[in-house]
């Protein structure tokens, strides 16, 4: 399900503005599920929000056994 949204908000951003800001890059990248949908983010992120990624990029990250990343300091909900 969290995968699902990811796909839609870079669907929806090719069609008509979506607003991006720190906190919801962040939420998109940690609810990410597996190193490889992490990476697709942030190859994403750094083509199209350079800027906010860069100040996600200064928060630091936790690293679990398997390779995945969290960012400091994000809030996970993906609300409306």
């Amino acid at each position: 399900m969290r995968i699902r949204k990811l796909v839609l908000v870079v669907e929806v951003s090719e069609y008509c503005v979506v607003l991006i800001c720190l906190s919801r890059l962040g939420a998109i990248y940690n609810a990410a599920t597996g190193f490889a949908w992490q990476e697709r983010i942030e190859e994403w992120a750094k083509e199209t929000h350079s800027g906010i990624w860069e100040e996600l990029s200064k928060r630091g990250y936790q690293e679990d056994e398997t390779g995945v990343k969290k960012i400091l300091g994000i809030d996970r909900s993906l609300g409306a």
